[in-house]
């Protein structure tokens, strides 16, 4: 029996026909986080110093991240399967539309532009058929740090007057994109930010780590409460970072190898780190095994082994 997916923004190039009936077998490595890649990208220009970001995907949306640094002023380059960024001595504040438009991450280029340019201008953001995903809590935490926002129908304008200032800043909702935007400008404002209602994504306390890394002071990443101690209008410095593994590409193909005769590995066992519980007592209750001792945070990966027909939940 063959599968069809259609192109429906998932970024694939044409329909994919996938056939079933085989057991899945062997091992994979789990490829670096998306989600972790593209804000780590736009906070490269936060740094004063190159800064080397390691096993990256080769994805559509890491390309127009490239193709966004290097538009603003920034270099970025590919060392095997690294990527490396150099310093920008000019900054431009505006984002190309067309770039803007191809994908949602171009959000995150916000506040680094603010810092560094002083002013950004962002084409409402694209990319995405999730649904709409308003910036709203982006724009009332950068105000609330002393942004000046003009928000039109198709365009966002920020400018700043002196180094953006720490506040104390209440998320209604915690969403990860505000929760980036906003941990970003903090690194470099004046005092403390302290962000409540924070999401607690992986990838939020991927991005902390790249940035304390860096010389940042980020306390409280991936809980609900995030404090920054800027630097006071100091950019940082810069670092090799080894991005976090992917949590939604390894749960994929864990799940590939539960149905019967099926079996394998999958590398880089920080990528379960959040939520594998969970995973696994879906996959106990679809009648899979995994043996206790290999799924483990102490382990190398995730094993899984099949011992029955998998049924649906």
């Amino acid at each position: 029996m063959g599968y069809l997916l259609q192109n429906g923004g998932l970024g694939m190039a044409g329909d994919w026909i996938i056939t079933g009936g085989r057991p899945l077998q062997g091992r994979v490595e789990v490829p670096a986080a998306k989600n972790s890649v593209l804000p780590l990208l736009a906070a490269t220009l936060l740094c004063a110093q190159p800064c080397t970001l390691r096993r990256v995907p080769l994805l559509r949306d890491v390309q127009t991240s490239l193709d966004l640094l290097r538009a603003v002023g920034s270099g970025a380059a590919w060392a095997g399967q690294d990527l490396v960024t150099q310093p920008a001595r000019q900054i431009s504040g505006r984002v190309p539309t067309a770039l803007a438009g191809a994908m949602r991450g171009s959000v995150f280029y916000l506040a680094p532009l603010l810092t560094r340019a002083g002013w950004a201008e962002l084409p409402l953001p694209g990319g995405c058929r999730l649904g709409p995903r308003p910036i709203d809590i982006h724009l009332a935490g950068l105000t609330a740090m002393g942004a000046q926002v003009c928000a039109a129908a198709e365009c966002v304008a920020l400018r700043r007057h002196g180094v953006l200032r720490g506040t104390d800043f209440a998320l209604r909702l915690p969403s990860v994109g505000a929760t980036l935007t906003l941990m970003l400008a903090a690194c470099c404002a004046a005092g403390v930010t302290t962000l409540r209602g924070a999401a607690c994504e992986p990838e939020i306390a991927d991005t902390a780590a790249f940035l304390n890394a860096c010389g940042a002071k980020i306390t409280g990443a991936g809980t609900p409460v995030v404090c920054i101690r800027g630097t006071g209008g100091e950019l940082l410095d810069g670092c090799v970072h080894t991005v976090l593994p992917d949590r939604i590409a390894a749960a994929t193909y864990a799940a590939g190898g539960a149905p019967p005769g099926g079996g394998g590995g999958t590398g880089r066992r920080s990528a379960v780190r959040c939520g594998w519980r969970r995973f696994w007592t879906f996959c106990r209750a679809a009648a899979a095994r995994l043996p206790a001792g290999k799924m483990s945070l102490a382990s190398r990966g995730i094993r899984i082994q099949s011992c029955a027909a998998v049924r649906n939940l």
